[in-house]
């Protein structure tokens, strides 16, 4: 089954706004999303600027919604903005206080895949290696696929500030926390 790409006028100035605002550091993003003057919207979360997996992805710039929740840019090479994902849950603050910088958690996050998950997981990243060997043909496939492994994955930050683990689950818009509270050493102890 083929989908049909509907693409349909865009006001990118809320997403310029939130550059100016909370990533004064990359002078050049007002001008791209100023660009994104037509879109797909994907699915409820998901709205495409370019013709699905044209250029080539570098990163994502990340924002606090005003809305709660935040909006995640998709880059592409020559800084250009391929999509934005909304992802709804409210900032995150860990409760001694710190307020997680989504655009800097990469230090102190991590992706997990539940084992019940990784079968399935596997087999999607095998499938995404085939499809990839014809891009051109298997554009929108390749694009739920990448959709779908992001769904399987859950996300696990620390705050580096009283190390405690927030960990959001896929499909769910609550975050589980906890806190440390004893180290246990892995290595066998030699006393009796």
């Amino acid at each position: 089954m083929t989908e049909t790409i509907q693409w349909k006028p865009y006001d990118p100035s809320w997403l310029i706004e939130l550059a100016k605002d909370q990533c004064p550091e990359e002078p050049w993003l007002p001008e791209a999303l100023a660009a994104c003057t037509n879109a797909w919207q994907v699915n409820e979360v998901s709205i495409d600027f370019i013709h699905p997996f044209e250029g080539k992805f570098e990163t994502n710039i990340t924002f606090h919604s005003p809305t709660g929740g935040m909006v995640i840019l998709d880059i592409l090479e020559s800084n250009i903005v391929g999509g934005v994902e909304f992802v709804f849950f409210p900032p995150l603050t860990c409760p001694c206080g710190y307020v997680f910088k989504f655009s800097a958690t990469v230090s102190h996050s991590w992706i997990a895949v539940h084992n019940m998950r990784y079968e399935e997981f596997s087999r999607n990243g095998e499938e995404l290696a085939t499809l990839t060997l014809d891009r051109e043909k298997n554009k929108l496939a390749i694009r739920n696929l990448v959709r779908r492994g992001r769904e399987l994955k859950e996300k696990i930050y620390q705050c580096p500030k009283c190390g405690r683990i927030a960990w959001l689950k896929p499909g769910e818009k609550s975050l589980h926390i906890f806190a440390p509270e004893n180290t246990v050493d892995l290595e066998p102890s030699n006393s009796l």
